[in-house]
């Protein structure tokens, strides 16, 4: 053979040496990559002297197999936001204290954090269904959702989760008709919420069909790869928690006159009853200074939407809604005429759902409901978790009202400690005429 002739074969098995390579390499980097999950940590590998309902976390606030893999055995799905942040350090009130460390035969599984106003929530509530361990689930709402704008949509779809929005539309129960609202709602966030997103969930080509894989892969690999971070914040399972014992129901009037005692020790700085450290940081914040409730449409009608999401999945939901501090709301020129409209507002929306609510707007002048001017503290969470636990053992009780409950009797029906101290201190709060200075020269805005 001559040097020509051996020249020319090299030149002709070169594309196909080039393109063995090629496929070679591209087959390594899949395996290497489909390997990668199974050097992570697994979603049901866990720790069993620690519980995990209680994370504040958006990862698992977005995977609904975390939860299913980590949940206690009674537990209720419970959606709320930013007030899941604070743990007993700040009082001894909250669910993962009071239920979490102590065996009430019930534990909340909190989905949300910061940001997820009512449109994220409808969004869980569908997905999370197949999590559920019992028709029943909370919903916690939030008033500054409804601030002029509809409050912060824009940080909520800017948390929008791929995989949580894939599983809501795996929700066979979910009409079409609710489908196309959140289609459509999602549109408006273009910006924010890729189209190609919104396609990847809604597959009408081959490539929106491997888009879906990918992104969901990559959600996938974050969680697991972030898993250890995440469970950081599990709380250690109490040797009550560990007993045998006969779950008991919680001494609710200790509670309140431990939650006042919490609140004189915590907030001593202002008149408004809010956490000193809090009072520091947001004394000067201008966010609710003559906030109105009245242009908020669209976060009306996610909140609308998402009671029907959880009526067509199946949940027998309490609402449970907050109050504002009232002396706070005074100081900063917000109407108490426009709180009342919009309670009732809530109010109607629940009764024509036919759904149930925990109704707190009497506490308003409670002065330890709320720890500082959004959320639920002291005592707050006292009542809360009494009118979920009634809730849940379908025992009528104050706080409850809509649809299985009737009118709310509210805090002109009690008289425990709590009540006794915010007659007291509502007695004190109107002799208050200092307002905000900056009404005098803030015009009234639209």
């Amino acid at each position: 053979m001559n040097d020509a002739t051996s020249s020319a074969q090299q030149h002709t098995l070169r594309p196909w040496t080039l393109g063995r390579g090629i496929i070679l390499g591209l087959i390594a980097l899949a395996i290497c990559i489909l390997a990668i999950p199974s050097l992570l940590p697994r979603l049901d590998d866990n720790d069993p002297n620690l519980i995990y309902n209680y994370l504040y976390s958006q990862e698992k606030s977005r995977s609904v197999d975390m939860t299913r893999a980590t949940e206690e055995p009674d537990s209720y799905l419970t959606f709320g936001t930013s007030e899941f942040f604070f743990k007993k350090d700040a009082t001894l009130s909250v669910p993962a204290c009071m239920f979490g460390e102590h065996n009430c035969g019930i534990d909340l599984n909190l989905i949300g954090v910061a940001n997820d106003q009512s449109l994220n929530q409808g969004v869980a509530m569908g997905a999370f269904r197949r999590a559920s361990l019992h028709d029943k689930a909370i919903f916690i709402v939030s008033p500054q959702w409804f601030f002029r704008k509809n409050g912060g949509q824009d940080g909520m779809a800017n948390q929008f989760s791929f995989m949580l929005y894939r599983d809501f539309l795996k929700n066979k129960r979910i009409s079409d008709a609710s489908r196309a609202y959140l289609k459509e709602r999602l549109s408006e966030f273009s910006k924010i919420i890729s189209p190609q997103m919104i396609n990847a969930a809604n597959p009408a080509t081959p490539l929106d069909a491997v888009n879906g894989l990918l992104m969901t892969y990559r959600e996938q690999l974050a969680l697991r790869f972030n898993k250890p971070r995440i469970v950081a914040g599990a709380i250690e399972r109490t040797d009550e928690k560990k007993s045998t014992q006969a779950p008991y129901e919680p001494n609710w009037n200790a509670a309140i006159e431990n939650g006042i005692q919490e609140g004189d020790a915590q907030a001593t700085t202002n008149p408004f009853g809010i956490e000193d450290r809090a009072y520091a940081d947001h004394k000067d914040d201008t966010a609710e200074l003559l906030q109105t409730f009245k242009n908020a449409d669209k976060e009306y009608s996610d909140f609308t939407w998402a009671l029907n999401v959880a009526k067509e999945s199946g949940y027998e939901l309490l609402v449970v809604i907050l109050p504002v501090k009232g002396t706070w709301y005074d100081y900063q020129g917000v109407k108490q005429s426009d709180r009342l409209d919009y309670y009732q507002k809530i109010r109607s929306i629940c009764d024509k759902a036919r759904i149930s609510y925990a109704d707190f707007s009497s506490f308003e002048y409670e002065k330890y409901f709320l720890l500082d001017t959004y959320h639920p503290g002291w005592t707050g969470w006292v009542r809360i978790n009494n009118a979920i636990y009634d809730f849940i053992h379908d025992t009528p009780d104050a706080y409850l009202g809509g649809y299985k409950y009737g009118t709310a009797a509210g805090a002109a029906a009690l008289n425990d400690k709590g009540i006794q101290r915010m007659k007291r201190d509502e007695a004190e709060a109107k002799t208050l005429t200092a307002r905000n200075p900056l009404l005098s020269e803030t015009a009234n805005l639209p």
